[in-house]
């Protein structure tokens, strides 16, 4: 099936849209109150796995609580995460069945008791996994939300989506990608299943676009076993095998990104990495000597800088590689100084503005001046590729632009190339 080029969607979560598409959004909740009505959303009874009810999209930044609601979230309320809801406000709504919320960044699960219970968390004093974060009550006792590897743990106990379920959503997805106008996209989140069936598909001429796919690692022990099939597969016309993504930090929104600057109102809060300098040197190390390239997820401004100190060093050790830098959504100017003349790709989502500037200054006031720096890297002759971020925000070509356009009015200078330009990512 020959497919002509007309834009990249360079950063998405392939079968994550279609869960969301065919899911229970939360995207509207504003008020706790609104929980009440998702029995009647058009999609309830399709969003649970067993016996769990899983929804995506809530962000607590939006939320207004009641009075009464307060009063619940003091009594659990963390100092680094102060707006940050419970399992006792979710109770309110969900006292029965077993309830997972996945905040609108993918990066938080917020669970209800009775999904406490049944995944061994209720009043559990079993630390916080390696490159996790759980909120705690003073007797430290889980509150119900779970950050990063926390909450990539929480999701390997839920139930796992059928095949047919995974078709489904994928399928799903395709249609979504073709009527935004998109024929090729970058998968950030692959696992062998998801592959296997796309070949599936791709072999049936159910295929429609060309998708770049990326394997995404969670467990540093599992990464000789991915190395080694990642080399035993071949591209085809539509299916290209692309790299390896490590999740590095967590996400702004949720204040897990890794910064250089406490995010406002906490107790010296940075954010936190998923893994360890070592743990990233290691992972970068073997990967980069298999020649295959490394995607790494790094939102906040020190998560990069980090990132370039390693890559240059393992450079040094004559340990070159192809690095892809996924978000970039903060920056400063001797990181961006460290990424000329070297091998090394930045993708940005510019639509994330226009959903993250009602709070951007307020919870980062600091870091301002290195906010979304698309023009520095034009300038600096650095690579870069505009995608969406899709479930996260809409895969949209008019919303990227009106991001650029609108950022300007922050001070954030606009690119000065097309920007088509920056939405047919090839290689």
């Amino acid at each position: 099936m020959k497919i002509p080029h007309r834009a990249y969607d360079s950063h998405v979560h392939l079968l994550a849209t279609g869960m969301v598409e065919k899911g229970l959004t939360l995207f509207h909740l504003k008020n706790l109150s609104d929980l009440e009505s998702l029995s009647q959303h058009p999609h309830y009874n399709e969003s649970f796995r067993g016996e769990f009810l899983v929804g995506f999209g809530w962000d607590q930044n939006q939320f207004r609580y009641s009075e009464a609601e307060n009063k619940i979230l003091e009594k659990s309320k963390s100092p680094n995460y102060p707006d940050f809801p419970s399992a006792a406000l979710l109770d309110l709504y969900f006292p029965e069945i077993p309830v997972c919320l996945v905040r609108a960044d993918g990066h938080v699960n917020w669970l209800n008791s009775v999904s406490l219970k049944k995944l061994g968390w209720f009043e559990s004093l079993r630390p916080d996994p390696m490159g996790g974060v759980i909120l705690r009550d003073t007797k430290g006792f889980p509150t119900g939300i779970f950050f990063d590897l926390a909450k990539i743990e929480i999701d390997m106990q839920i139930p796992q989506l059928t095949p047919a379920q995974t078709q489904d959503y994928l399928i799903s997805a395709f249609e979504i990608f073709q009527k935004a106008g998109f024929s090729h996209v970058r998968d950030m989140t692959g696992n062998w299943a998801q592959w296997r069936l796309l070949k599936q598909l791709e072999n049936q001429g159910r295929l429609p676009l060309v998708i770049q796919q990326n394997f995404s690692i969670d467990v540093p022990k599992d990464l000789p076993e991915m190395i080694q099939n990642f080399l035993a597969e071949k591209s085809s016309e539509q299916l290209i095998m692309g790299g390896i993504k490590i999740f590095f930090d967590g996400a702004l929104g949720s204040q897990g990104a890794w910064i250089s600057q406490p995010y406002a109102g906490t107790r010296d809060h940075f954010g936190q990495t998923q893994f360890s300098v070592e743990q990233m040197h290691s992972m970068m190390s073997q990967i980069f000597s298999a020649g295959i390239p490394v995607c790494v997820h790094t939102i906040g401004d020190q998560a990069a800088h980090q990132i370039m100190l390693m890559y240059l060093q393992l450079k040094s050790q004559n340990i070159p590689g192809k690095l892809h830098l996924e978000h970039v959504q903060l920056l400063r100017p001797e990181t961006i100084e460290l990424m000329k003349g070297q091998n090394v790709v930045c993708h940005l989502q510019p639509s994330h503005f226009l959903t993250d500037q009602s709070w951007l200054r307020e919870k980062i006031p600091l870091l301002m001046p290195y906010l979304f720096q698309w023009r520095a890297l034009e300038d600096a002759g650095i690579p870069f590729y505009f995608g969406s971020d899709s479930p996260i925000e809409k895969p949209s070509l008019p919303n990227n632009q009106k991001a650029l356009i609108e950022a300007e009015s922050w001070g954030i200078k606009n690119i000065k190339r097309p920007f088509l330009n920056y939405q047919q990512f090839k290689e």
